[in-house]
């Protein structure tokens, strides 16, 4: 996870549009490193410590892209330089990371409705849960907040789980009334199909993308006994789990009451 340029001009644009004005609250959704592009962006990086009225910070050399991982500086100093208070959500324990599961946690008191600004910078299409994960960034933003999504939309066969259809963001925006602000649909680099997947198609004949599967114990034979469970609860297969630039949107929803109750973005 990574911002990069890209992320950059779409940052200086919101900021000249005077969406960001008076914002004091930053969080990210997995907690973000700079890619080599965003640390090379001199100019834009210059215009936006002058907007923001911040003196230029050093933020770290580029480390190439094979050392991204390993070596690439974190998000945090970037956003603590221009004045903003700093948080991320993440399945890590990093100093200033909030633990949550997208899959599966809801958003803790103190950060509900906290940010006016919520970046999910190439994090949710790792997820399998993906109500879940929009209903925290949904709860992350205070009404008027900015919520930034960088996504890929296709071609990246082995990136995460999911690849969005630009029509997913427009109907989430049009059934929870949220503003539409920036849209860009950018080109990516072609992505080889994986020699597994190769093997997959020769060993199972396909002849369309599809799948069937039986379940383990159907396939062993076995006759179980229903698991246990709390009444109303329904029983639920495990999710996979992925651990290892599209749209732009601020929410206008109507301020809630004090009691906390995490929300719903409708989603359909």
């Amino acid at each position: 996870m990574g911002l990069s340029v890209n992320f950059v001009h779409h940052l200086l644009a919101l900021k000249r549009a005077g969406v960001l004005d008076g914002a004091r609250r930053v969080v990210e959704i997995g907690a973000q490193q700079l890619a080599d592009s965003f640390l090379q962006a001199t100019f834009e990086l210059d215009e936006i410590y002058r907007l923001f009225g911040r003196p230029r910070a050093d933020l770290g050399a580029p480390v190439g892209a094979e050392n991204f991982i390993e070596r690439a500086p974190y998000s945090r100093v970037f956003w603590t330089s221009l004045g903003l208070d700093y948080a991320a959500i993440d399945v890590d324990t990093r100093e200033g990371v909030t633990y949550l599961d997208l899959n599966r946690d809801d958003v803790p008191f103190d950060l509900y409705r906290a940010f006016d600004l919520v970046i999910n910078a190439g994090t949710t299409e790792h997820v399998s849960n993906q109500g879940n994960a929009f209903r925290i960034i949904h709860d992350l933003a205070r009404t008027g907040g900015v919520m930034y999504h960088e996504v890929p939309a296709g071609g990246t066969i082995e990136h995460g789980f999911i690849a969005y259809q630009p029509v997913f963001f427009m109907r989430m925006a049009q059934q929870n009334e949220y503003e539409w602000l920036r849209f860009n649909l950018s080109a990516m680099q072609p992505a080889p199909v994986p020699e597994y997947l190769h093997e997959f198609n020769r060993r199972y004949v396909a002849h369309r993308f599809g799948g069937a599967f039986r379940s383990a114990a159907a396939a062993a034979g076995d006759a179980p006994a229903p698991p246990a469970r709390r009444a109303g609860a329904a029983a639920a297969p495990a999710l996979p789990d992925d651990r290892a630039p599209l749209s732009t949107c601020r929410e206008t929803e109507p301020a809630r009451g004090v009691e906390h109750a995490p929300s719903e973005p409708v989603i359909s």
